[in-house]
């Protein structure tokens, strides 16, 4: 389990998030919520020990996150951050890479590692582009092998930021039900996402940001309920069939048969 106590976190003296405790249930999709500038991505990568906390500790199965070493931590815990290059590598090279926390000295493939990376390919859908140029894929193709590359990587926990950004809706969907398909089957997966609607409809747990705190921590009724979402983001939500459309406060949609949550 993944846990932070009293955790203060920011950048050099700048304290962005503090007083924060948390603790991340086994299993699921939980989605870390708020405006722009509220420290999704600042909680995400001190999670993830790309940034050091200012205050507090996190702790992963009762152990400070920073006692482990770096392949040991690689091992539980997998980070996939917002912006990166496109590296000159094929599809299989690319999710290859996540096998490099389990390979010895020498670091030379066995027959597992290659079992482990087919299998990351198929259950992500990529397995027919493995030959190809990850330069060479659509936002929506490289998002899900980044993700096969993490899922080949073996960690029970994922860190995923914004992992929808600038795709299609239709790459969205995708990648959504990819995400959500994990977290069934027993991954820890941790996104800061900013489509609220996207986020309704596909995670299990979620937690808001507002000035610096936790402002929220529960599941999707009780964030409705309380209009947590409403507040912040000044907006109403709109419900329909399973899935959730957010509009301007006080906006209407001309012909809409839903309800205003």
């Amino acid at each position: 389990m993944l846990e932070c106590r009293d955790l203060s976190c920011g950048y050099e003296k700048k304290i962005i998030l503090s007083d924060i405790n948390l603790k991340f249930a086994p299993g699921g999709v939980i989605a870390l919520l708020g405006v722009n500038g509220s420290g999704k991505s600042t909680l995400l990568r001190t999670l993830g020990r790309l940034s050091k906390p200012l205050k507090g500790g996190i702790f992963l199965d009762d152990n400070l996150i920073e006692y482990y070493k770096p392949r040991a931590f690689a091992r539980k815990v997998a980070f996939l951050p917002q912006f990166r290059e496109a590296p000159a590598l094929s599809v299989q090279m690319l999710v290859r890479h996540g096998r490099f926390p389990w390979l010895g000295f020498a670091r030379r493939f066995s027959a597992q590692d290659y079992k482990i990376t087919q299998y990351a390919m198929e259950r992500t859908g990529v397995l027919p582009l493995r030959d190809r140029s990850v330069r060479a894929l659509s936002g929506g193709e490289r998002q899900r092998c980044y993700i096969a590359m993490l899922l080949a990587q073996e960690a029970d926990i994922l860190l995923l930021d914004e992992p929808t950004a600038a795709l299609d809706i239709a790459y969205q969907f995708e990648i959504m039900n990819l995400i959500a398909s994990l977290g069934r089957n027993g991954k820890t997966v941790i996104i800061a996402i900013h489509e609220l609607s996207l986020a309704l409809a596909f995670c299990d747990d979620f937690i808001a940001l507002d000035a610096g705190k936790v402002c929220f921590h529960g599941g999707r009724d009780a964030l409705l309920k309380k209009r947590v979402l409403q507040k912040a983001f000044h907006i109403e939500i709109l419900s329909s069939g399973g899935y959730w459309l957010c509009v301007p406060e006080g906006d209407k949609i001309r012909g809409a048969n839903k309800d205003i949550i």
